[in-house]
């Protein structure tokens, strides 16, 4: 059973700001979750999938071809090797809401939101 949160009509605005959205914060809470119904039309990846974890660590370049955006990467923080390719796509296209990203570390820890951040 889904349970609507409070965030959402937050997260369904900031998609139309910037290249990425990212989403952390404690395991278990319904990120994922909420972030599957909000964003339907992202290809859903989880990281927690060894073969996918495995093509995003050891040939990042090669997963973007693979999986074009717009998707939605479930546990970046596994392979934070895909920020930089995130970062250059934004810049080449300009895309709005091209990444959806959630995560149960804090990113910001790993020093790489900064990179995904893009110009206003």
């Amino acid at each position: 059973m889904y349970i609507k949160r409070h965030i959402e009509e937050v997260l369904k605005s900031a998609i139309n700001e910037k290249g990425a959205l990212c989403v952390t914060g404690a395991r278990q809470v319904g990120k994922s979750s909420v972030l599957k119904i909000l964003f339907i039309g992202h290809k859903e990846l989880t990281l927690d999938e060894s073969r996918l974890l495995r093509l995003a660590l050891e040939r990042p370049e090669e997963f973007f071809e693979q999986f074009e955006p717009p998707v939605f990467i479930d546990e970046i923080q596994y392979a934070p090797s895909l920020f930089p390719y995130i970062k250059i796509h934004i810049g080449k296209t300009g895309a709005k809401g091209a990444f959806v990203l959630s995560g149960s570390q804090r990113l910001s820890s790993h020093g790489q939101i900064q990179t995904v951040s893009s110009p206003a």
